[in-house]
């Protein structure tokens, strides 16, 4: 199975079994929206971790730019209670370039103590 594909079964299913001890909750997700259409098929994702920061939850993904050109992107997180409403709703774009076949790790910290989910909204910056 490709990174991106997995990456794809892991936003769907939550934290991929690998790693739960990572993971602050099994049920925790990270749903992934490619804005931009074939940008999936350029910046694979692996599998959402998440983990405790002090009384926060932080998530992080690794991103790899699979061209032979660099990739310019924003990305925004956005984050979720347990019932799945929106705790924090003031999360802005952020600008990242990928080296071409790099990797680079996206993070996010959910600024309130009930943010138990998140949403990664990528796009094109180009």
């Amino acid at each position: 199975m490709t990174l991106s594909r997995r990456a794809f079964a892991a936003a769907l299913i939550g934290v991929a079994a690998a790693d739960v001890a990572f993971a602050q909750d099994a049920g925790q997700t990270l749903e992934v929206n490619f804005e931009t259409n074939g940008l999936g098929r350029r910046i694979e994702l692996g599998p959402a971790r998440f983990r405790a920061q002090g009384r926060y939850t932080m998530v992080e993904v690794q991103a790899q730019n699979t061209s032979s050109r660099d990739a310019r992107i924003e990305y925004k997180i956005d984050w979720f209670d347990r019932d799945g409403f929106s705790v924090q709703t003031t999360s802005s774009w952020q600008s990242l370039t990928l080296s071409p076949r790099s990797f680079e790790a996206i993070r996010s910290v959910g600024q309130t103590a009930g943010a138990y989910s998140a949403r990664l909204t990528i796009r094109g910056a180009d």
